[in-house]
């Protein structure tokens, strides 16, 4: 199993899924085994007020890094691209 947490906001779309992806790679021959990974990460769950933690990180991400957090379909659009399946989220 993986974990990355807190480092996919720190990228843009292309280097998060060359992040992802680079894992799926390196366990692509583990014959009968699946890859767990585990992200810790902001989401950002709605555009309301009481989000604004979320989105104060994600303007300053986006100053500071040229990346942002993202919103749940943002997080499985890049899962989905890279080869993995959202199980759960908490």
């Amino acid at each position: 199993a993986y974990l990355m947490k807190y480092v996919l906001h720190g990228w843009d779309d292309a280097q998060a899924l060359e992040c992802l992806k680079a894992i799926r790679n390196a366990n692509k021959n583990r014959v009968g085994k699946t890859v767990t990974l585990y992200i810790a990460e902001a989401v950002i769950v709605s555009h309301r007020k009481d989000e604004l933690e979320a989105h104060m990180m994600d303007i300053e991400m986006l100053v500071m890094a040229s990346s942002k957090e993202r919103t749940l379909a943002e997080h499985n659009s890049l899962l989905t691209e890279s080869g993995y399946a959202m199980k759960n989220l908490h």
